[in-house]
């Protein structure tokens, strides 16, 4: 089995239908170019693979954080090889090492700040965005996921997410700031079957906040860092991964450890029960 084989099969077996299958197979084809697709999949070692990582790196200025994807792509075409009897062992492949995470969550100073420059914007915009900046707070959704929502899926204090980011639905509780947000926006919508939706698009509410965050003097902060403020929050609070990973929409728990290295207090009160 060459290497465009081993590809094509994993995309077949693995990625088709998936909402990575198109990112995929992009990469695929940085493994292929070069003359690499007919090499035997038995080529492919571990120093052949850091070879081209390497090159990359220099060359073409890849982050490790790319590169670690790369040989992801790289390594589940080498298992499916292997699963199938072409690849009597699969090579270990280069690591490459990630700088830590930016901690991108903001303080409640900067929220309240944030919160009130909006006001700038005009009775009704300015009401409109004080309604979103707390509804995500409060429940930690992404842009898309407010902006997609329907009063229909929100049923006795509980949101349901039909389709996220990830492809799957979820059910988000609506404690009272959010609740309190959405009734703001009564005035604003009217009978309109989205609360958020019906008001803006998606780039007007980017432009908007472009305008506060400049007014307050935080021109780093980020929307969806109100979401990742949402997380750190409850992982201060000794909420647990396994559950904030559920209320964010999380596919991956990996994806929700980021979050670990800030609730260092519930660590240090760990180890005084030893």
């Amino acid at each position: 089995m060459n290497l465009r084989e081993a590809f094509t099969t994993t995309l077949n077996m693995h990625w088709a239908g998936t909402r990575s299958e198109e990112e995929n197979w992009r990469i695929a084809q940085a493994w292929l170019a070069d003359g690499n697709a007919k090499f035997h999949v038995t080529q492919m070692t571990g120093e052949a693979a850091a070879a081209a990582c390497e090159l990359w790196r220099s060359v073409d200025g890849l982050a490790p954080a790319t590169l670690n994807r790369r040989v992801a792509v790289l390594s589940k075409a080498l298992h499916t090889a292997h699963e199938l009897g072409h690849l009597p062992e699969v090579p270990k492949l280069p690591r490459f090492k990630e700088p830590a995470p930016i901690d991108r969550s903001l303080t409640s100073e900067q929220i309240i700040k944030l919160y009130n420059k909006v006001g700038g914007l005009g009775n009704h915009q300015g009401q409109f965005m004080g309604a979103l900046i707390q509804f995500l707070f409060n429940t930690g959704a992404r842009l898309g996921e407010a902006m997609g929502a329907a009063w229909e899926d929100m049923v006795n204090g509980r949101w349901t997410i039909r389709r996220s980011k990830n492809g799957h639905s979820r059910i988000v509780p609506l404690n009272g700031g959010a609740q309190a947000a959405l009734e703001q926006l009564v005035t604003l919508t009217g009978d309109h079957p989205m609360p958020f939706g019906s008001y803006a698009t998606t780039s007007q509410v980017q432009h908007w906040w472009a305008k506060a965050r400049v007014w307050a003097k935080i021109p780093h902060a980020r929307l969806h860092d109100l979401r990742h403020t949402c997380a750190s929050n409850l992982v201060r609070k000794n909420v647990s991964l396994y559950t904030v990973q559920h209320l964010l929409g999380h596919r991956n728990i990996n994806t929700t450890m980021r979050y670990a290295h800030q609730n260092t207090e519930a660590l240090e009160e760990a180890v005084k029960l030893l």
